[in-house]
């Protein structure tokens, strides 16, 4: 998933199992909860007490519970927590209040009216693992694991040396979160290609983008390099959750030491009308890439 803020999430999808015991974790948290106030409760021996705040423990137990810790604490309960699951919207941003009530009201009937068989079945046909009240309120719900915490940080890529005006001047307002999501993907594994593959992999992610843009480059900047062009541009377009980036255009920045003034820009690159990109590694590219890693694709 790409949320809005660009910030790619790969975290893998609850499983039916995982959030049936979570659910029971709740389950057995919230009536011990309700059995210690109804207790409490009929030692005053008032029943009409008794009655008004048995009526508020269940209403508590079953909608209040699950909305409000929901809403308020991140998408998760007690036993979510435990489980390491999270409820989030559909586009990977945080769930609120109408999403959480949503959940909820639904759970009245996919959890507790028929004991979840109806949210078990909708969760086991659902591509997503989703129940009904996560189809309604378009949320899922994720489980955290070690191996993808590294995933969750936001990508900063550092603009190629030499093309702080043209990133600059670049406009991406057209490319799409899956755009994004497809440049960015080539960018991570930017230094497991080498110099003659980079090219040629990055032309066929590159070509569709550029014919469907139709930015003014210039006549040297090859597919790979036109690839961290647009995923610098869109990062700076879309700042938000992510470290600014800041295109420097000073002579003797260190980003353009040993690169001259930076490329002048023309109607498109020399390969003829268009990008040919598809078959040979175009000449071109600047002398050198990034030195290592960090100097590129810097998470943070």
């Amino acid at each position: 998933m790409v949320t809005p803020e660009a910030v790619v999430l790969d975290l893998p999808i609850a499983s039916a199992g995982v959030r049936v015991i979570a659910r029971t974790i709740d389950v057995v948290i919230s009536l011990f909860g309700a059995f210690l106030v109804l207790v409490g409760v009929a030692l005053l021996g008032n029943e009409t007490v008794l009655i008004v705040v048995g009526a508020a423990t269940g209403f508590a137990v079953l909608v209040g519970y699950p909305v409000l810790m929901e809403t308020f604490w991140g998408g998760r309960t007690l036993g979510k927590a435990m489980m390491k699951l999270r409820v989030v919207r559909a586009d990977g941003a945080p769930i609120g209040l109408t999403q959480a009530t949503a959940r909820g009201a639904l759970g009245l009937i996919d959890v507790w009216f028929t004991v979840g068989f109806v949210g078990l079945v909708s969760m086991l046909v659902s591509k997503r693992s989703q129940r009904l009240g996560d189809l309604v309120g378009d949320t899922l719900v994720l489980r955290r694991a070690r191996s993808s915490v590294r995933a969750l940080l936001p990508v900063h890529f550092a603009v190629p040396p030499g093309c702080e005006e043209l990133v600059r001047l670049m406009d991406v307002g057209a490319m799409t979160p899956a755009d994004y999501e497809l440049v960015r993907s080539f960018l991570i594994r930017w230094h497991e290609f080498n110099a003659a593959q980079r090219p040629a992999v990055a032309a066929t992610v590159a070509a569709p983008l550029w014919q469907r843009f139709r930015q003014p480059l210039p006549s040297w900047l090859g597919p790979d390099y036109y690839l961290a062009c647009l995923g610098a541009a869109y990062q700076f377009r879309h700042p938000y959750n992510q470290a600014p980036v800041a295109p420097p255009s000073a002579p003797g920045s260190p980003f353009v030491a040993g690169w001259g003034a930076g490329p002048s820009q023309g109607a498109g690159p020399s390969w003829g009308a268009g990008p040919n990109w598809g078959t040979n590694q175009p000449a071109g590219n600047p002398p050198a890439g990034p030195a290592a890693p960090s100097d590129w694709v810097a998470p943070r």
